[in-house]
């Protein structure tokens, strides 16, 4: 079993909260912070989609970064 999620080639930690009983998570492998949650597995799966996808527009539009790799590679999945 992995606890992580993949999208883009960009992964996503998968932790759960008994105290929130909240799944959540963060993008793995870029410098910058960016978290998201959901109540079941679809929401989610959702919510780190639309993480990863917010993230790369809005490194489009601000940001000289390159998000078109990330340090999946240098993980151990």
């Amino acid at each position: 079993m992995k606890d992580v999620m993949e999208y883009k080639d960009f992964i996503g930690s998968v932790r759960y909260s008994a105290v929130d009983d909240i799944c959540y998570g963060k993008l793995e492998g870029i410098e910058d912070l960016i978290v998201f949650e959901g109540n079941s597995v679809k929401e989610l799966n959702s919510a780190f989609k639309r993480a990863v996808e917010d993230y790369q527009d809005h490194v489009k539009k601000f940001s000289n970064k390159d998000t078109s790799h990330t340090m999946k590679a240098s993980m151990s999945v």
